[in-house]
């Protein structure tokens, strides 16, 4: 389907658009107008039950209601312990009161000792079960859980408020003195279990728990045994102090080695120059060696004296000298001795200093392995603690278990007796505001349910959504056309229209009908505002200046390609499709347009009637050939406003409007009117309307909110798509 542009659409209108149709939200608006439409609805079912509820209150029996107050799981030393043992019953969540352990007062396994002492006390109240009869539904527990009422009196309070309502007040005594035993039995039983379970759950772990310690401690043991230990801190303070006398040690060692390779280097520089030595060097130290040093100094002052008195050559001086020679190699060689001497002593020093590395290497890792048999040694000690703590926490629950199991004290306690019953009639303020909320509400649901099986469509939004088309224009309601006589209210309505669209409303056929719809007008301009001051200047007809829009957004669709000939039709009859064409040519022909209207609804002919003119020929006669020119009518009033009427009703109109005559004769008209409007059936039901939209530019869709409704609208739209139609536009009508 070819749609077109919405470009036509007021910048207004299409933010409303947009705000109207935002999908997956929900739109408030039309929920409201739906309700409104529905007032009558609503009213009847709010009054209906509220009158329902006041006849409830006024015509019942007197309800009795009477209940106690029982203390619910009582705290002691023993239940502390006991809420302590994992995986058992007594471990609770803080809310179970509130919670689970209501649900549990009411369900049947709790209340099947109740509905057994009434079938015995009241067989008409609870009957028998039947052996044919559905074991896993009991008449009489829905009876008693239904007026049964469990409650906390106070949230996180552990006391529970329950009350029973009956119109006997004899069986409301009855059933709570029944429900307060068995709320008390069923603690003791619960008790009994939650402790038998505590039981069971420690003599299982116990096993688990003396095996654990037994092993932790053989494993502690051979720990000790293997590493020879009793306390690994004791052991480690023993090695660090071992470590560090051995430190020191091989300081005092490495101090010596330097000194004596200081004194070897020195004796080594003092043997390479005998004469050099001193008194402090490390020959100084040696008697042997001072002493031939002190000979050979001797004799070189005797050698020096003889000298003096015999010539280097005589024997007495070469005695001298191979004397000297004598000494001067036994000091070279004591020199070597003590050199020998030294070096022995540094290597020693070496030896002993690597023996000390070794064995200060040997304490250091004891230390390190140490450190990791510690972690193990302390892993396993603190291991074994926790697994004797275990095993003694277990042992004192096993042993206070014991006790609580010896003892048939029920843990809940009655705190109130179950009071006298008394009548607590209903509140008819209350009972009639309840009835008015729940009919609102139900008036509302029933209203919207109502609305949407309807499927009308009542707003604009919703005709834009379901066919995605501009809507051209809104005409209001025409004070004149809703007149008893409407061929006459048209007639004048027209000149009126004509008149004010030209801007000669002061003619005499305007001022004839001017009363006629002074109401209208002054109605909308107080709406607008338009009727004070300076602006009074602005107000016009609403109805005229909608035909104006329609007529402008026409020309405006598309400015390269005018629109000079349209097929007006709708959905349905009886929305206004006659009286658009009608009032939309007038306001073309006012506006200096030369105007043909042609009634193309051969099926069921009305412009002629609107118009008062004659029907004896028309569209037919010119499709079969007539070519008198006063087939086409001009209208007295509107000089520019020419009508084609329907003429006799053809048998098969549908054939006529497909036919090549029927294009001959519009081709023709194109070339003599500015503007040709096609009057056609309604869409749904004949294929008139598509068939003429062959012979025009593009098709005016008129509908009537309020009448239209949705699946009528989405199967014309479809057919629309399926003939491939240009639809120009929507017009919208308005109540």
């Amino acid at each position: 389907m070819k749609l077109a542009t919405e470009q036509s659409m007021s910048s207004a209108e299409m933010s409303a658009a947009a705000f109207e149709d935002i999908e997956g939200g929900i739109n408030f608006s039309s929920i409201g107008k739906a309700l409104l439409r529905k007032w009558w609805l609503i009213a009847g079912v709010m009054v209906l039950t509220t009158t329902s509820a006041g006849v409830k209150v006024l015509s019942g029996t007197a309800v009795y209601t009477a209940g106690f107050e029982i203390l619910v799981q009582p705290r002691s030393t023993e239940s502390d312990i006991i809420s302590d043992v994992p995986d058992t019953l007594a471990t609770r969540p803080t809310e179970f009161l509130s919670t689970d352990l209501l649900k549990l007062l009411t369900s049947p396994k709790a209340l099947q000792p109740v509905i057994d002492g009434i079938r015995d006390r009241y067989p008409s109240y609870c009957p028998p079960l039947r052996s044919t009869a559905n074991q896993n539904y009991d008449p009489c527990y829905n009876r008693i859980a239904s007026r049964l009422s469990v409650a906390p009196i106070a949230k996180g309070s552990d006391i529970v408020k329950v009350s029973f309502r009956s119109p006997d007040p004899r069986t409301v005594q009855v059933v709570l003195e029944l429900v307060s035993e068995a709320y008390l039995d069923y603690s003791l039983k619960s008790k009994q279990a939650e402790v038998s379970l505590g039981m069971d759950f420690v003599n299982k772990k116990l096993p688990d728990l003396r095996g654990r310690v037994d092993s932790l401690a053989e494993e502690l043991q051979s720990l000790r045994l293997e590493y020879n230990l009793i306390d690994p801190s004791s052991r480690g303070s023993q090695l660090t102090g071992q470590a560090g006398n051995f430190a020191q040690q091989q300081l005092e060692v490495r101090s010596q080695i330097a000194q004596s390779v200081s004194a070897y280097n020195e004796l080594t520089r003092q043997l390479a120059n005998p004469r050099a030595q001193g008194s402090t060097s490390i020959l100084g130290q040696n008697p042997r060696y001072q002493s031939v040093l002190n000979n050979l100094l001797a004799l070189d002052s005797e050698i020096a004296e003889a000298s003096t008195l015999y010539l280097e050559a005589s024997p007495e001086m070469a005695v001298l000298l191979e004397e000297r020679e004598n000494l001067l190699a036994l000091l070279e060689q004591q020199g070597l001795q003590t050199q020998q001497e030294l070096q022995t002593q540094i290597q020693e020093l070496i030896d002993r200093d690597e023996a000390i590395e070794q064995t200060l290497g040997g304490i250091n890792d004891g230390i390190d392995e140490l450190s990791g048999i510690s972690r193990d040694y302390t892993d396993i000690e603190r291991e074994l603690q926790i697994a004797t703590n275990n095993l003694s926490q277990f042992l004192s629950k096993r042993e206070a278990l014991q006790i609580e199991s010896a003892q048939n004290q029920v843990p809940w306690e009655i705190v109130t007796p179950p009071t006298r019953p008394r009548s607590q009639p209903e509140s008819l303020n209350q009972n009639l505001i309840l009835g008015a909320l729940f009919g609102m509400l139900l008036g509302v649901a029933a209203a919207l349910l109502l609305d949407r099986v309807t499927g009308v469509i009542y707003g604009d939004a919703e005709i834009r959504k379901a066919t995605r088309l501009p809507i051209l224009a809104r005409i209001p309601v025409n004070r004149i056309l809703s007149g008893s006589e409407v061929q006459e209210s048209v007639s004048e309505s027209l000149q009126y229209v004509g008149a004010n669209i030209r801007g000669g409303a002061s003619t005499t056929t305007a001022s004839a009908v001017g009363s006629a719809v002074n109401s209208a007008s002054s109605e909308y301009s107080e709406s607008t505002g338009y009727n004070n001051g300076r602006q009074k200047s602005y107000q016009s007809d609403p109805f005229s200046e909608a035909f104006r829009l329609l007529f402008t957004n026409l020309r405006l669709l598309d400015t390269e390609n005018e629109v000079k000939s349209v097929v007006v039709t709708s959905v349905m009859p009886e929305e206004g499709k006659s009286t658009v064409s009608i009032y939309l040519a007038e306001t073309a022909a006012a506006m200096g347009q030369r105007v043909l209207l042609v009634d193309a609804d051969l099926r069921n002919p009305s412009i002629h009637q609107y118009l008062e003119l004659p029907n004896e020929v028309g569209l037919t006669n010119l499709c079969a050939g007539d070519s008198n020119p006063a087939i086409i009518q001009e209208l007295s009033a509107e000089p520019n406003m020419y009508v084609l009427c329907s003429g006799s009703i053809p048998v098969e109109p549908a054939r006529l409007l497909s036919s090549r005559s029927m294009a001959q004769v519009t081709d023709g008209f194109r070339s003599t009117f500015d503007l040709i409007i096609f009057d056609t059936p309604p869409l749904l039901g004949q294929s008139d309307a598509y068939l003429a939209s062959n012979h025009a530019d593009g098709m005016l869709l008129v509908t009537h909110p309020g009448k239209l409704r949705q699946p009528l609208l989405d199967r014309a739209m479809e057919q629309l798509r399926i003939a491939d139609i240009n639809v120009l536009g929507v017009v919208s009508r308005e109540d």
